[in-house]
């Protein structure tokens, strides 16, 4: 949080930014510039090593997916197709599913179709269409992922797609900055050399 705070006020410090206020250019801000870009930096350079050294557990993720409630809005979703209702009225009635079986200590794989109709019933004196294949489906965790490929979405296809643009985003920056480090060299050398010849 504090490294956040300093990296807002430097940013407005350095771009002048018209909602920084005018006290922070003569008191903290100069103070906090340098120290904030120094935490960013190892920060990032700890972010980097921890990604590196992650070992994810497949078997414990996929576990965690299934009953977590993660996927309950496509059982709205579902809902909507199968029944033509609104997504408000679906997702009331899985909202109060879920409240269901969070109060009794279920996990979502336990929602089957006489949960869902019961709470149908229940609120709007209606069940659902729903068969218990369709919600198994609705809250497949896999399924669900693989579905899902519109922009940003995870399906591998668009994962992919997404690495390769910040994989070339990458690259991008890293010749940027090659530049500029050049950059800044020549023009501290010519200035060293500047300053020794009108010293000599």
């Amino acid at each position: 949080a504090a490294v956040l705070e300093g990296a807002t006020a430097a940013n407005g410090y350095t771009s002048n930014k018209p909602y920084t206020l005018t006290m922070d250019t003569f008191s903290g801000t100069p103070g906090c510039l340098l120290p904030t870009f120094t935490n960013m930096t190892l920060l990032s350079q700890i972010m980097a090593i921890t990604v590196d050294t992650i070992k994810t557990k497949p078997e414990r993720m996929l576990e965690d997916a299934n009953g977590n409630f993660c996927t309950v809005t496509e059982l709205a979703n579902t809902i909507v197709r199968k029944d033509g209702v609104s997504f408000r009225y679906a997702h009331e009635i899985v909202a109060n599913v879920v409240g269901y079986m969070d109060q009794h200590k279920k996990k979502a794989n336990e929602i089957d179709a006489a949960t869902v109709n019961a709470i149908a019933l229940e609120h709007f004196g209606k069940a659902t269409g729903l068969t218990d294949e369709d919600v198994k489906d609705a809250l497949d965790p896999r399924r669900v992922a693989l579905l899902k490929k519109a922009l940003g979405g995870p399906a591998p296809e668009e994962v992919t797609r997404q690495l390769d643009l910040i994989e070339k985003t990458i690259d991008a920056d890293d010749a940027f900055l090659d530049d500029l480090t050049a950059s800044q060299k020549a023009a501290k050398d010519a200035l060293e050399k500047a300053v020794n010849d009108f010293i000599a």
